[in-house]
């Protein structure tokens, strides 16, 4: 008995001990929450969403105010608005009796693209719209799903590889400004974004760029004479090389079916050049020296305009984030976020050239004179 006495003795001091440290946990964590001050935004400061800047904007702006600010006119805001309405549900869960947003489908639309044309804080975006911004942040979230279903059913803003005849015809306008380039028809070019840094240490390796110096992820983008994006491959990690990520370019183009002999693309040294001549590129370090003397004057002349005329991809890769300036910041870890948001930005910027008309590639090759 004696014994057993001690072991309940023992127990109980241990039950004592940890209801003490229980206690004492919950005394601090009470007094942590006491003393943290919490700077947020109420409903009172903000304005209703019908008075609201956007409101305003919506109400009397024209196509170059909407262009300022999301990146379209309104004629290409309205004709999207319909195909985005059918995949965004105002109620919370998906169905009649949730909680219904705080903004319209017109109002979430808007909210969505001036987010991506911003670079700005959300909750800067948020006072804009009239709503707080962990309300815009459940919109945004709900909103680029049903912004990637809608685009995929908006002709305008179809990433498509063109046929011959255009291919030809985008070639016509190539070779105009460039009179030794023959059969050019499209730009290619790696692109890289900064991406938020990742906790594991693999993953955080794979998308490590030693050259630049930054967590990124990787992409090739091909743009055609029109200004619009033909082929894109993009959420790669940054460690990647253009090389690589272009296989499946590589194998369309030597199609014959797709692309005629002697017709391809103008790219930078990071690409293969293929045998068939589908891809031409400048000169890489060295291959001067190695060439026939009698024709090095021919072959840097050449290389200098291949390079010249490759400068039109810069402007198409940079007219992008000069829209869409949300790719100027890090984008999220999550890689279907990410790849969700990536694939929205490039098809608005095919919607966006198609239904403005804007595009310094399309305006170059289009005004008449060859290039200086």
């Amino acid at each position: 008995m004696n014994l057993l006495d001690d072991d309940d003795d023992e127990f109980n001091d241990i039950l004592y001990l940890y209801s003490l440290s229980h206690t004492f946990l919950l005394k601090a964590t009470h007094e942590y929450l006491k003393a943290r001050t919490r700077n947020e935004i109420t409903n009172a400061c903000i304005p209703t969403p019908s008075q609201s800047a956007w409101a305003i904007l919506d109400r009397y702006g024209n196509d170059q105010a909407f262009i300022n600010q999301i990146g379209l006119n309104r004629t290409g805001f309205e004709n999207l608005l319909p195909y985005f309405n059918r995949h965004f549900h105002v109620y919370n869960d998906g169905v009649q009796g949730g909680r219904p947003s705080k903004l319209s489908k017109r109002q979430s639309l808007g909210l969505l693209l001036q987010y991506y044309a911003s670079s700005s804080e959300l909750k800067t975006i948020s006072m804009i719209h009239g709503v707080r911004p962990n309300t815009a942040s459940v919109i945004i979230a709900k909103a680029e799903k049903a912004l990637e279903q809608a685009l995929r059913e908006v002709p305008l803003a179809a990433i498509k590889f063109p046929n011959k005849s255009t291919q030809r015809e985008w070639s016509r306008l190539v070779n105009e400004k460039h009179p030794l380039l023959h059969g050019r028809f499209g730009l290619v070019d790696g692109k890289n974004y900064r991406v938020q840094i990742p906790t594991n240490a693999d993953l955080q390796n794979a998308q490590y760029n030693g050259w630049l110096h930054s967590t990124l992820i990787t992409g090739v983008l091909c743009f055609g004479g029109d200004g619009t994006i033909i082929w894109a491959k993009h959420n790669c990690p940054g460690s990647w090389n253009d090389g690589d990520m272009s296989r499946d370019l590589q194998v369309l183009l030597l199609d014959d079916n797709l692309v005629d002999p002697g017709y391809g693309l103008i790219a930078d040294t990071a690409f293969p050049i293929l045998a068939t001549g589908r891809i031409m590129t400048p000169l890489k370090e060295g291959d001067i020296e190695r060439a026939d003397p009698a024709l090095r004057p021919a072959m840097y002349y050449l290389s200098h305009i291949i390079t010249k005329a490759r400068q039109m991809c810069e402007w198409g890769v940079g007219s992008i984030e000069k829209v869409w300036r949300i790719l100027l910041l890090r984008l999220p870890l999550n890689p279907l976020t990410r790849g969700r948001r990536l694939s929205n930005i490039f098809r608005l910027y095919n919607y966006r050239v198609r239904t403005t008309g804007i595009s310094e590639i399309g305006t170059f090759l289009k005004n008449n004179g060859p290039s200086l």
